[in-house]
């Protein structure tokens, strides 16, 4: 059995460390239709057992199949390199078990590890930064192994033994600012990469280092760090909010000369400033529009559209305005994510005409919010001692791109705002939940 969610790392509502691992069998349609139903039952029940197996032993928690694959996750509010260390001996433990019980088929995993805030009820549909990108890494180890394989990103790598370091190979970067390592198990298959194995030692330790500084020296990782390494506002400490939506699978999906025009024709649908200025990157096929005094001045919002499909809207002026400096007023959030909902429909829609099997995932960020105070709604009063955010806020939907404005779509996303920002409910009996 999968253990309770009660039993996993993080209490439910807490914050703490994950590891995201994901699964998937290769070639299961071409498997479907040449294997016997008993045979594939069989088949199936022998995967699903062995991961089940390895997953339960550490107490982790695996989520519901989608056909063929499925994410698995550890926790913990303890040791972080602990966690990455049990979780790629699992994820690696399971490959090679596959290859011994199951040898005739092959697999890919992708696994990451990010900060999260866990709620129990919102597995299935956990989009948590460290999901995202085991995701992403799965889908990108086809491109490095003719069989079965693991590829991690490199802030895992690094945290791993020297004995567990030297079963990888480095094969090159993802998405131009991730590091990425590939474990192929024992006789099945070999590397596409022309890269040559990694060596071992202290010039190696020093190059990842470089690329990976210690936990302890590591700035603190993020969706943003993870997958834009050149964010607006990285460098800066003051509170801002961020709406990022990508599709699932990402893909080669934006052309700059293709797209520009609707972007231009549109983007005065988000509650963005009017004195806007362009930065256009045909190289990386990016394109940003921010808004600032002056083009070399401090940016206070921008919108940034990236070559996988994805796009950012991140707005600073949150903070600017002089009746909610030191404070966040939640409830504000509504209008402007019914806005960004519209727009993203609309962008997956009319522009990229992105169409199912495709899944689009949303977060909503309230970023630096730590040390704020949550600020009412007008006619409530705060109770004694105010409560204070301590961590970033981060809600997250993943829906198909014709349901981005619906309201279960919406709602889900302002819930977690909302339950995130809440008082003692029960001491002030105010309502937990604020629907739209």
């Amino acid at each position: 059995m999968n253990p309770t969610k009660s039993d996993f790392g993080i209490p439910d509502g807490q914050y703490g460390q994950i590891f995201c691992m994901r699964i998937d069998m290769l070639n299961s349609e071409h498997t479907l239709r040449n294997t016997s139903p008993a045979a594939m039952r069989s088949l199936q029940s022998k995967y699903a057992k062995i991961v089940n197996e390895e997953v339960v032993a550490r107490s982790g928690i695996l989520g519901s199949w989608q056909g063929d694959g499925a994410m698995a996750f550890l926790g913990t509010q303890g040791d972080e390199d602990h966690l990455i260390q049990s979780g790629e001996e699992m994820s690696r433990m399971i490959l090679n078990r596959l290859r011994k019980e199951i040898p005739d088929k092959h697999f890919r995993i992708g696994a990451a590890s990010s900060p999260v805030r866990f709620f129990s009820q919102h597995v299935d549909q956990f989009s948590n930064p460290g999901a995202v990108l085991a995701a992403r890494l799965e889908e990108e180890a086809r491109n490095h192994s003719t069989g079965s394989a693991l590829l991690l990103p490199g802030d895992v790598y690094s945290a791993l033994a020297k004995e567990a370091r030297d079963q990888y190979r480095h094969v090159g970067r993802l998405l131009e600012t991730q590091e990425i390592y590939l474990y192929i198990p024992d006789r099945d298959g070999s590397f596409v990469s022309p890269l040559s194995p990694t060596p071992g030692g202290t010039i190696l330790k020093r190059l990842v280092e470089s690329v990976n500084p210690p936990l302890t020296e590591r700035p603190r990782r993020t969706f943003f760090t993870q997958f834009d390494p050149v964010w607006p506002f990285a460098e800066e400490s003051g509170m801002h909010v961020a709406f990022v939506a990508h599709p699932m699978p990402l893909g080669d999906l934006f052309r700059l000369r293709e797209h520009k025009s609707w972007i231009m024709e549109n983007f005065l649908t988000l509650p963005i400033g009017s004195k806007v200025f362009k930065d256009e990157d045909f190289r990386c096929k990016r394109l940003t529009l921010f808004v600032a005094e002056k083009r070399e001045s401090q940016k206070v919002q921008f919108l940034k559209f990236y070559s996988h499909g994805g796009f950012a809207f991140a707005d600073a002026s949150w903070r600017n305005m002089p009746d909610w400096q030191g404070a966040f007023y939640p409830e504000a959030t509504r209008r402007p994510l019914l806005q960004a909902m519209d727009f993203a429909k609309r962008y997956f829609d009319e522009c990229l005409r992105v169409a199912e099997p495709v899944d689009i995932n949303v977060m909503l960020w309230v970023v630096n919010v730590a040390g704020y105070k949550r600020k009412l709604a007008p006619g409530r009063t705060l109770p004694p001692s105010p409560f204070v955010y301590d961590k970033d806020i981060c809600a997250t939907v993943r829906t198909d791109p014709k349901n981005l404005v619906s309201e279960n779509a919406v709602s889900t996303l302002y819930d977690q705002i909302i339950e995130q920002s809440n008082l003692d409910v029960k001491k002030w009996g105010w309502k937990a939940h604020t629907r739209l």
